[in-house]
């Protein structure tokens, strides 16, 4: 398996606003039911989840927790909370060796993490941005899983491989979850992580 750094997985280019007149992408239902991961523009990436946007939010939102869930962070520590966002350091492995870097995270809507990186921190990259975004599907059975990044590095990556990143990172929690059944009932409490 290709290991990439939590962040170099923010694949794509510059994180661009969508115009207010262009049409929504819609990615191919057909695609999202047989698994595939869709690309869609501006280095947007889709990938149905069949859990329930509320047991897939509580992971994904759990970033501490993400090196039990990704592939590529090796520690993720709190460092600081400021007004809405909340920073945390990263240490990601990768072959070209360790990555140190540190992300801010704001929850600007809801089931939307949005991300970038503290220039305050040290860090082995020179920028990076982008979200996560989760949109229930088939009546809230399933969610469909949204991943935009950008990042700027000290060398250029192909956009095959920022293709396959992009594609680490969702294919990463879609396999989390096949490993990890959700609980029967949650009676009265919240799922513990």
């Amino acid at each position: 398996m290709l290991q990439v750094p939590l962040l170099f997985a923010c694949a794509g280019g510059p994180a661009a606003q969508p115009s207010p007149a262009a049409t929504p992408f819609i990615p191919s239902e057909s695609e999202l039911k047989a698994g595939k991961v869709v690309h869609g523009p501006d280095a947007t990436a889709y990938l149905l989840i069949r859990r329930g946007t509320p047991d897939v939010w509580q992971r994904l939102s759990d970033i501490p927790h993400w090196p039990a869930i990704f592939g590529d962070p090796e520690s993720v520590t709190q460092v600081a909370r400021a007004g809405g966002a909340t920073a945390y350091a990263m240490v990601a492995r990768t072959p070209l060796g360790k990555k140190r870097y540190t992300l801010a995270f704001s929850q600007p809507a809801q089931h939307r993490l949005e991300f970038v990186l503290d220039k305050t921190q040290p860090a082995d990259v020179a920028d990076a941005s982008g979200f996560w975004e989760l949109r229930p599907s088939d009546g809230g059975a399933t969610t469909i899983v949204v991943y935009r990044g950008s990042y700027e590095t000290s060398f250029p990556l192909p956009q095959f491989l920022r293709r396959r990143m992009a594609e680490s990172m969702l294919t990463d929690l879609r396999t989390y979850f096949d490993r990890h059944p959700a609980p029967s009932v949650l009676v009265g409490k919240s799922a513990t992580r």
